[in-house]
């Protein structure tokens, strides 16, 4: 739905981009539940807005198979915006155990 809002109408844009908007203020809220120092809010939708690109990208190569094996690098993603690459990377590890 977010991927093909974007040849969509106007007001079919205004959603996805309020949906998107969404997601990184619920990054947000809970990033700053757990942390005391935390990076300004459009680190959030910089987490979002390069998930959603890259997972646009692999939908626009038809990789749609490949999705899943996506998953631990765009969790290390998001993770090292906040934790760091230590952290990130204890993430990483624990997803190829899995």
């Amino acid at each position: 739905m977010i991927v093909e809002a974007r040849a969509s109408t106007p007001a079919g844009l205004r959603r996805r981009d309020e949906l998107l908007d969404s997601f990184a203020e619920c990054i947000d809220g809970l990033v700053r539940e757990d942390l005391d120092d935390t990076p300004s809010a459009i680190a959030a939708a910089g987490v979002v807005g390069g998930i959603e690109s890259v997972l646009y990208a692999r939908l626009q190569k038809e990789e749609i198979d490949k999705l899943d094996a996506l998953l631990p690098s765009l969790m290390y993603f998001a993770v090292l915006t906040y934790a760091g690459q230590e952290v990130a990377g204890e993430e990483l590890d624990d997803a190829a155990l899995a």
